[in-house]
């Protein structure tokens, strides 16, 4: 989908892209490494296209939360 954004956002002059990510990205967890390596894998490729079309003027971002503590979060073991 960004191969496809990016002429249109290279013509707007000053594009930006922002990937919704995660901390499992980041850290190590008892839980989730096919999560934590999708999650990781989106980060690197936003360092990848941040450097790659900062020459376009278009900005690669990642938001990168952790765990919101509501009862469905409950089971899982590294909260506690």
């Amino acid at each position: 989908m960004c191969q496809l954004a990016h002429p249109l956002l290279k013509a707007s002059g000053a594009g930006s892209i922002v990937f919704i990510s995660s901390v499992a990205g980041v850290v190590s967890l008892n839980t989730g490494s096919i999560y934590a390596a999708t999650k990781a894998a989106m980060n690197q490729l936003t360092k990848n296209l941040a450097c790659e079309w900062a020459k376009d003027h278009i900005r690669s971002n990642s938001v990168v939360p952790w765990v919101t503590r509501t009862p469905l979060a409950e089971p899982l073991t590294f909260l506690s």
